[in-house]
């Protein structure tokens, strides 16, 4: 009701504001966590979760993981990528979430393990998902050991981690995969400023006309190929959606 009365009374710029300074104060409290603790929240809180969705997932993704106008082209590029290998591939997804997208991916690997933070979230993947032929596992990106596999999927991860988070994570990729596939979401302007830092949690770079680059400082991923695979945009979202695919040896 308070907030039906506060649309009614004050300007939109001035409620903008205070949804602004709100959403700065909810974001300090994620710097007082763990990688495990942010992620949990996230989902319990479910700040990626349409509102008209949230009765209907205990956790969800967001909605480059669900909506047909953002998932179509992306599992149709992807589908042809893994059936251009002579054998089927071993596919290695971290921060797998929900698992919606990449359950469609699953028939087209030899071994599929899909990775999360989140040990709740990895528990009903596993019942949900339990007609499919894929090995759920919980597993910190920036600390653990990471499986060997073909493939290594990271689908609207680093996007989320600070600079630091994502310097942990490429020490544990060396010499575990021979392909890398980063979905990231970039914002619409070619002068956008690559890894601009910010704390790990719910948010992006997006405000900050910025975006996850692998191949630019400060991470500078030593590849031997680099191409995108697809560049997806729609209404319902600023920017774009960019998968790339580097070729690691």
């Amino acid at each position: 009701m308070m907030k039906k009365f506060l649309k009614l009374v004050l300007p939109d710029f001035l409620i903008k504001y205070l949804i602004k300074i709100h959403w700065e104060i909810e974001l300090k409290k994620f710097k007082k966590l763990d990688n495990y603790g942010i992620f949990k929240k996230i989902y319990t809180d479910k700040l990626w979760t349409p509102e008209n969705e949230k009765n209907n997932f205990k956790f969800y993704s967001g909605v480059g993981s669900h909506e047909t106008e953002l998932t179509k082209e992306y599992i149709i590029k992807t589908t042809q990528f893994l059936t251009s290998f002579k054998q089927k591939p071993d596919i290695l997804e971290l921060g797998c979430g929900d698992f919606n997208l990449s359950s469609k991916l699953v028939e087209f690997s030899n071994n599929f393990i899909a990775c999360d933070i989140v040990d709740e979230l990895i528990k009903i993947n596993k019942i949900k998902f339990n007609n499919l032929k894929v090995e759920f596992r919980v597993l910190d990106m920036t600390k653990h050991n990471l499986p060997e596999a073909d493939i290594c999927i990271v689908r609207y991860v680093l996007q989320h981690l600070s600079n630091e988070m994502i310097l942990k994570f490429i020490t544990k990729i060396k010499d575990k995969f021979r392909f890398l596939l980063i979905t990231e979401h970039y914002p619409e302007k070619k002068d956008f400023i690559p890894n601009l830092n910010i704390i790990t949690g719910p948010d992006i770079r997006l405000d900050k006309n910025s975006a996850v680059d692998l191949s630019e400082p400060p991470f500078n991923l030593k590849f031997l190929e680099k191409k995108d695979l697809c560049k997806i945009s729609s209404k319902s979202i600023s920017g774009y959606l960019r998968t790339q695919i580097y070729r690691l040896r």
